[in-house]
């Protein structure tokens, strides 16, 4: 098994769920913890907006991100 670049141990065990299920990023509100992943990891609104561009989502979707107004 090789060794993923993690100091956190959390970390490294959603890394390697991620990658043993062939996903693209990990989506997490701390991606700096990810830094030296083999995985790119994304905020939730990093990847609500690719998905956007990407067009999998409508621009019109209220995902709840930005707090009640």
């Amino acid at each position: 098994m090789p060794t993923l670049p993690l100091n956190d141990f959390e970390d490294a065990m959603q890394c390697a769920s991620v990658m043993a299920c062939d996903a693209d990023v990990i989506v997490s509100r701390n991606i700096k913890d990810y830094q030296h992943s083999p995985i790119r990891a994304l905020t939730p609104e990093q990847c609500l907006m690719e998905l956007k561009e990407q067009r999998f989502i409508q621009d019109d979707m209220d995902w709840g991100l930005h707090g009640s107004d």
